[in-house]
This record gives structure tokens, C-alpha cells and sequence, in this order.
């Protein structure tokens, strides 16, 4: 089951909450669109509860990360500065999220993600509590 509700995932990806990144980003979510008007559909996405930014790489992606972290969102839980869980933010690849993400389900087949609230109760989608197996 494939909802319109989804975000297209592609190389390395940088899930935010929308409600997370409209509280933080000075003018909120439509001054966010307005000021990435030109990544728009290139490198940056989104539905009524996600954002993702993109990266052609991890380095790429930590600095994604660490810019929204300097505007107060809270991207993880962390150990010995390691992610040890995603928060407001998610960076995952092809096989799923980096480290456990609770509030995402993928999709791996169709190449898109769904905040878990609307997945509703059909079960077709996978969270990750642990490593990532995609042929689970």
C-alpha cells in the first residue's frame, strides 16, 4: 500500500518532522519553502508531515544534520556522541535509517517513506527498532 502522504527516498536522506522544522526555522515551514525555492523538487521534498533533504554522501548528511541542530532541533537521543535513536530528524539510505527511527515506515519496494500516523492500521510498512534487515 503506497499513500499519496510519502516522501521519495534517493541516495542519502534527511527526514524532518514538518512540525519540528516549521517550530525552529525562522518564518517557519513557508518561509523554509519560499528560501529553498530552487531545491525544491531537486534535492528537497515533502508532504503534510515530512521534509527530506538530501546528500550525495554521510559527510553530507552530518552537515545537513548539525545545521538543523544549530536551530534547535532535536535530531537524537545520543551516546558517546553517536545517535543512538532519531528524534525530529532521520538521516537514512536505501537500507533504511541509521540508527532506530520509531516514527517513519518505509517502504523499500517503492522507494518512499510514511510518518508513521499515516500508515493507519494495515501493517505494510516497516519501522526500524534495530538493525536494519531488508529482506526481513
Amino acid at each position: 500500500m503506497v499513500d499519496e502522504l510519502s516522501v521519495h527516498l534517493e541516495y542519502v536522506n534527511v527526514i524532518i518532522r514538518r512540525d519540528a522544522l516549521a517550530r525552529v526555522y525562522p518564518g517557519g515551514f513557508q518561509q523554509y519553502v519560499h528560501d529553498n525555492a530552487e531545491f525544491m523538487g531537486i534535492t528537497c521534498w515533502f508532504d503534510e508531515e515530512l521534509v527530506r533533504e538530501g546528500a550525495m554522501s554521510s559527510q553530507g548528511a552530518k552537515g545537513i544534520v548539525e545545521y538543523w541542530e544549530g536551530l534547535g532541533i532535536k535530531a537524537a537521543t545520543y551516546k558517546r556522541r553517536r545517535p543512538v535513536e532519531w528524534i525530529e530528524l532521520c538521516v537514512a539510505g536505501f537500507g533504511g535509517p541509521t540508527v532506530p527511527c520509531s516514527w517513519l515506515r518505509f517502504y523499500f519496494e517503492n522507494g518512499v517513506c510514511f510518518a508513521s500516523s499515516t500508515l493507519g492500521s494495515s501493517g505494510d510498512g516497516r519501522s526500524f527498532a534495530g538493525p536494519v534487515d531488508r529482506d526481513a
